[in-house]
């Protein structure tokens, strides 16, 4: 019951990214209720969050307000149509809230997790590290970080407490991101505003019908966010090199290597 057939107007790159993480952003999109010609705000500009931008744009989106710090990610962000900011140089928040008026966004999609990271620079620094300075010890008690990998992020509910403050009253803050344990969700907020909260694990198969038939007709084509092709004899480093967040590195795919021919 889990096998699709695939049209031929869809290829083997665009099929691979539809078996798990567009289908994850699109539901975090239609989780977030958007309606056409809202302002929504996506925190996080990895492989998912990149997704979210473009199924957001689908719902018929008014503007899009990305979040990250990575300048790759979001550059990205921006060659699909987004305003973006750089969380180490302006305050997230102060810049939302000039952006929209004093109001706030529509909705707000968390594409980020637990693996936040806090600012290390700018104005929103100072509070943020003292608001999260022992939460990375709760979270990750165990982590074995090794030569810059496997680092866990250091402010695990930061992007929960963005959300929240970034989004207008009677919005939406849709969660993809993946939590484990936090001991902080400024829940009294999220109240006194009236604010809808989505979240949960993505049913995949749900959703591939429906994109497959965005992705044949030219409405989203998935490949465009593959930055690196590596054989699979190189997957260790791979992931290192992912992991780090190096420059450039947003989506890889693994190939398998290419047998010789043994003809004399």
């Amino acid at each position: 019951m889990g096998l699709v057939k695939l049209p031929e107007e869809v290829d083997d790159d665009q099929a691979i990214l539809l078996s798990d993480i567009v289908p994850t952003a699109y539901m975090a999109a239609e989780n977030a209720q958007i309606k056409p010609g809202n302002t929504i705000a996506v925190f996080g500009l990895g492989p998912v969050g990149q997704f979210c931008v473009a199924c957001a744009k689908l719902f018929d989106v008014g503007r899009i307000i990305t979040i990250d710090t990575i300048p790759s990610r979001l550059e990205m962000a921006r060659a699909q149509g987004a305003e973006v900011i750089d969380f180490n140089a302006e305050d997230p928040i102060a810049a939302i809230k000039e952006l929209t008026s004093g109001i706030g966004v529509d909705r707000v999609i968390d594409a980020v997790g637990v693996d936040a990271n806090r600012p290390h620079s700018g104005p929103a620094a100072k509070p943020a590290a003292k608001k999260h300075a022992k939460e990375k010890e709760k979270v990750a008690p165990e982590a074995n970080p090794k030569d810059g990998n496997w680092e866990p992020g250091d402010a695990p509910s930061i992007v929960l407490s963005w959300s929240v403050e970034a989004v207008a009253k009677a919005g939406t803050v849709s969660i993809i991101g993946v939590y484990s344990e936090v001991d902080s969700f400024p829940i009294g907020n999220a109240m006194e505003k009236n604010l809808t909260l989505t979240m949960g694990n993505c049913n995949h198969r749900r959703y591939i019908p429906h994109l497959l038939e965005l992705v044949s007709s030219g409405s989203l084509n998935p490949a465009k966010i593959l930055t690196q092709r590596e054989p699979m004899t190189s997957v260790i480093e791979a992931y290192k090199a992912f992991d780090k967040r190096k420059p450039g590195w947003i989506k890889v795919k693994l190939e398998p290597a290419i047998e010789t021919s043994l003809a004399a």
